[in-house]
């Protein structure tokens, strides 16, 4: 594993794999110089010791929410998580830790950060790899030479694609540029199809992978002063379903986790200059709650999983079923979506565009 990632490094601004997963502290070289029946024996200690408390809160919380039947259907996998240096792809990069992964792929373009999230993740899992990769899912080079990297290691190992790495904009759709729309386009839905892609037929031959693709409730429901957001959005469960039917039956799997407002200094950032707390009937969701869902995907071949504290599906149905409803009760209740308008306020500065990523 640790050679066949040593040899994709292309200099700066690539897809390059950090020396700190491969060092005589990384967690490669550890689980070399253990047999297999060790190795099993300190897994099975490690999943004891996260089942009695002993590690971080956050980490509790995702195992001992995940059933029994989660560890056989992740155990041996390879996963691969994008986004993955802070907020939500950490926590996806954790719960699937906790539920067996044999190695978890890290990546994103911030190095530093990179190398400080796998050394905590490796303290609290010493019997997984996890391998940082620094890249832009946006760059077709770096793509190329993380799938690369990425089939090299994973060897036999049935592999797991979290596209999970995502931008948003606020603000009114006039005042938004050209650069913001093709950010967002670029980044939430064009590289989750060119990653599928490129992945997908090692899936097939192998009979074996599942695809997951973490959009938002945006991409069900449209909401003001997020439209560029929303469509992206819409595109990925779009692509999600279409992709689910086509490989149905050959072993491999499309899923789309459509979360709520997900808790993050992100967002308390964005309430607290809104002046207001977020929409009741959305509420909001945790990392936590989100990557659980990730799993759960997988364990469960869901096709679709919203993550929401207040059932939407109700809501989601009659909405399609009337589509000029959202209008009217957007009319008669303006507070519903009053959030979503304070931080179009807030963040329309001048260029229109208020930034934030997972």
């Amino acid at each position: 594993m640790a050679e066949a990632f040593a040899t994709v490094s292309r200099g700066a601004g690539g897809c390059r794999p950090l020396s700190a997963g491969v060092g005589p502290e990384g967690t490669w070289l550890l689980r070399k110089g253990l047999s297999g029946a060790q190795r099993a024996d300190g897994c099975r200690l490690q999943a004891r010791r996260h089942r009695r408390g002993l590690l971080a809160d956050t980490v509790k919380a995702s195992a001992t929410t995940l059933d029994a039947s989660v560890n056989d259907a992740v155990k041996g996998r390879c996963v691969v998580v994008t986004g993955a240096s802070r907020g939500l792809g950490v926590s996806i990069a954790r719960a699937f830790a906790c539920a067996g992964a044999a190695s978890v792929c890290l990546v994103a373009r911030s190095e530093e950060t990179l190398q400080t999230t796998c050394a905590e993740l490796r303290a609290e899992h010493p019997c997984i790899s996890f391998f940082p990769l620094v890249a832009d899912v946006t760059s077709s080079e770096d793509r190329t030479h993380l799938v690369a990297a990425v089939k090299a290691s994973a060897a036999a190992a049935p592999l797991v694609l979290i596209n999970n790495a995502g931008v948003e904009a606020w603000g009114p759709f006039e005042h938004a540029t050209e650069a913001s729309i093709d950010e967002q386009i670029a980044v939430n839905l064009a590289a989750p199809i060119h990653l599928s892609r490129a992945f997908l037929p090692e899936m097939l031959a192998r009979g074996t992978g599942t695809i997951i693709h973490v959009a938002s409730l945006a991409g069900k429901l449209g909401s003001p002063n997020s439209a560029a957001y929303t469509a992206s959005k819409h595109g990925l469960v779009g692509f999600s379903r279409a992709l689910r039917s086509e490989v149905a039956g050959r072993g491999v799997s499309s899923c789309v986790v459509c979360p709520s407002f997900v808790r993050t200094a992100l967002l308390d950032s964005l309430v607290a200059k809104a002046g207001g707390a977020q929409p009741l009937w959305l509420s909001t969701t945790t990392t936590a709650a989100v990557a659980e869902a990730c799993v759960r995907a997988v364990t469960d071949d869901e096709p679709e999983a919203l993550v929401n504290s207040v059932p939407m599906r109700p809501i989601l149905m009659l909405f399609e079923a009337l589509p000029r409803l959202p209008q009217l009760v957007d009319a008669a209740f303006p507070w519903l979506f009053e959030f979503n308008r304070r931080c179009g306020r807030v963040t329309d500065q001048g260029d229109g565009r208020g930034r934030g990523s997972r």
